[in-house]
């Protein structure tokens, strides 16, 4: 018979037609299978359908005859999950319990009348979270400082898009997402960084933390540099402090020369004067995060070479003086191609007596106005010393004879004592002894 309810007759008749009261049942006649289903669970990524944790299945199934006796959900591999007799038709699944890899779900339905069918699912389990690491920033930084994450997963496949990096001061364990990993700027400081990566049906890897220190402020710079002219080598000590990250480097060029890294500079003053004049030392430094100062300057001065010329132009050689000279009869002039005049000062010896002495040490210094009564009497050598800025000094070529005379000459005459009757010529006589006698005059 077709599928439906019958009802079943049976009347008994006996060898003599006596026959029985009839006797009838009811029958349900179901040789359809049910409809089974199962609803889609997991992630698809791609052709195949990845699941973790503990999912949970749905089946559905109808019988539009007999009814559904049961539903039965099973695994492969791994065997029977759950024999369902009732609405809804639902049971869990621990994926935690087996091995990653490839499954098939399995909800078979059997009605009342025994028939049964089924309908399947194949899945792929997958509670591996991925293979992550935050790619290293180095420990210090400024600026902006682009992060990154490298990642892999075998099974479902990364998240790019689900991945997340965080930043904490340090030690603070205080997490906030960067908003943009890629153009991170952050303020100066010290930094935990850390990624949190998920594949594709959400298994999450929190990646290990690095540190890194940011620093933005460049160093402070300092010398050591004078503004005076020297006859001798120059070392100039450069400085630098960064209270962030440190100082890395500090690096020099002399008179735009190639960068130097060092402290120390070392300008020669050889004594040929080849390296005299105004050097300019430009420096900087860098602190380990990469941030330079801007560049500084100082100047090192180099004179060795002597006053290109010193004259006594007054007193003239032979002068003599007395009394007190004026600044008009002392006066010399001298020259100095680098630094320039610091001073000339007139000195002043005995006669002879200077030969191989210092020239700008010997005798005695003098000034005017110049009191030369404070002398004694005689022949002496005068001589200028020129010294330069830079203290190299330069005698005038040969020292002036000039005699101090501040005696009078003796004077005498013959003119007879008592009244004298006749014409009389008085003869006037005069000495000196050191300068001669230029006039004698009378009245």
């Amino acid at each position: 018979p077709t599928d439906g309810s019958y009802a079943l007759c049976v009347i008994a008749t006996d060898a003599v037609g006596n026959q029985s009261a009839p006797a009838s049942t009811g029958v349900v006649v179901d040789q359809t299978k049910p409809a089974v289903g199962l609803t889609a669970f997991g992630t698809t990524v791609g052709a195949d359908t990845y699941v973790h944790g503990t999912p949970t299945l749905h089946a559905t199934a109808s019988d539009a005859t007999a009814g559904i006796g049961s539903v039965d959900l099973a695994v492969t591999p791994g065997g029977s999950l759950a024999h369902l007799t009732t609405v809804p038709y639902d049971a869990s699944w621990d994926t935690t319990a087996v091995a990653d890899g490839a499954y098939t779900v399995t909800a078979t339905g059997t009605d009342k009348a025994a028939n049964s069918d089924s309908a399947s699912r194949a899945v792929v389990v997958d509670n591996t979270a991925p293979t992550a690491s935050l790619d290293d920033p180095g420990a210090f930084g400024h600026g902006t400082i682009p992060l990154g994450v490298t990642a892999s997963d075998t099974g479902a496949g990364v998240d790019a898009a689900a991945t997340v990096i965080q930043s904490s001061p340090q030690g603070a364990g205080t997490w906030t997402a960067v908003a943009s990993p890629t153009t991170w700027t952050p303020a100066d400081g010290a930094y935990d960084l850390r990624a949190l990566v998920s594949d594709n049906v959400g298994n999450q890897t929190v990646t290990a933390s690095r540190t890194i220190l940011v620093d933005n402020t460049a160093p402070v710079v300092t010398d050591d540099a004078d503004t005076s002219w020297h006859l001798s080598d120059v070392t100039v000590h450069l400085g630098a402090t960064d209270a962030e990250s440190g100082v890395d480097t500090v690096s020099y060029k002399v008179d735009g020369g190639s960068w130097t890294t060092g402290t120390s500079v070392a300008v020669p003053a050889p004594a040929d004067g080849s390296n005299d004049g105004d050097h300019t030392i430009t420096y900087h430094a860098t602190n380990r995060a990469g941030v330079s100062s801007t560049d500084a300057t100082v100047h090192v001065k180099i004179d060795h070479t002597p006053p290109a010329s010193a004259t006594l132009d007054h007193p003239v050689a032979g002068s003599v003086l007395r009394g007190t000279l004026p600044g008009t009869n002392l006066d010399a002039t001298a020259s100095d191609a680098s630094s320039g005049i610091a001073s000339t000062t007139f000195r002043l010896a005995a006669a002879n007596t200077l030969q191989a002495n210092p020239c700008n040490a010997f005798g005695s210094p003098i000034t005017a106005p110049f009191d030369t009564t404070t002398l004694a009497d005689g022949h002496y050598d005068l001589w200028v010393a020129a010294t330069d800025q830079a203290g190299n000094g330069r005698c005038s070529v040969l020292p002036h004879d000039v005699v101090v005379d501040n005696t009078a000459p003796v004077t005498t005459d013959n003119a007879p004592a008592g009244a004298q009757n006749h014409d009389v010529t008085v003869t006037l006589a005069a000495t000196d002894n050191l300068t001669g006698v230029a006039s004698t005059e009378y009245s």
